[in-house]
């Protein structure tokens, strides 16, 4: 059976409690996708059955992983790292073979329509992707069997579209900043890199508008230093104690 767990062992972990307000004459106003924190972000992909088996069942990940989201590097041996480990995968049984994705967002949310029919705009936090890929980097340094950086592109043009669903498609300009600085360049040779783009074109709910998954480069699996994988098993054990705590 699949398992998706979350480290924070909260019954709803989402720092964003407000998925809807109403406007003056009572429409429901969603909340904006490109509005929604990285962390949060993490989280819903992880525990929607959907998108947990679009994103996180790439080509060399086990069939029924466990995920952990949000680990802290600072009791990894040999104790001198720092920062987080978005997202934590591997199979129950093998820790050994853990599978480390760092996460960014970049968001998109002023938009507006070219006279040729194209979403130009300019991207907030793309210079995050740098920082992503040293993150990235640091856990390829730490010895995670498998590491991914993970990028995803959030646009809301729900203020564009004036209420109607569109999916015009990003302009030239605005794929060729995102293609330069979503690229495998400054990652470590075996670090693999994925690129999610999430359109939010009409006022619902986030994550149900068009989607696209480009797959840039897979990671390449080395052995993993056996202090790493102790401390794999051990985070292992604990996700597992909250997920039976919960269902019972």
């Amino acid at each position: 059976m699949r398992s998706t767990i979350s480290t924070r062992g909260e019954a709803n972990p989402y720092r964003v409690a407000r998925w809807a307000k109403r406007d003056k004459v009572g429409a429901v106003d969603h909340e904006s996708l490109a509005d929604i924190p990285e962390e949060d972000l993490v989280y819903r992909l992880v525990r929607d059955r959907y998108w947990w088996s679009s994103v996180f069942d790439l080509a060399g990940f086990p069939p029924d992983p466990v995920i952990v989201a949000r680990l802290r590097q600072e009791d990894i041996p040999p104790g001198n790292y720092r920062g987080d480990v978005d997202v934590l995968l591997c199979a129950r049984n093998a820790p050994a073979l853990a599978t480390a994705i760092e996460v960014k967002r970049v968001k998109v949310k002023s938009v507006e329509l070219t006279a040729d029919g194209f979403l130009e705009a300019r991207p907030n936090k793309l210079g995050d992707v740098a920082e992503g890929i040293r993150q990235a980097n640091q856990l390829a340094k730490i010895g995670f069997s498998q590491v991914y950086l993970y990028v995803f592109v959030v646009v809301d043009t729900r203020e564009q579209n004036s209420g109607e669903k569109s999916y015009a498609d990003l302009s030239p300009k605005l794929r060729g900043q995102l293609d330069r600085a979503i690229s495998p360049d400054g990652l470590e040779p075996r670090v693999g890199l994925l690129r999610g783009n999430f359109l939010q074109p009409k006022n619902e709910s986030p994550l149900v508008g068009a989607s696209s998954l480009h797959f840039i480069r897979g990671a390449t699996a080395t052995a993993q230093p056996a202090e790493l994988t102790t401390w794999v098993a051990r985070k292992l054990r604990l996700a597992a104690k909250r997920a039976t705590a919960h269902r019972v």
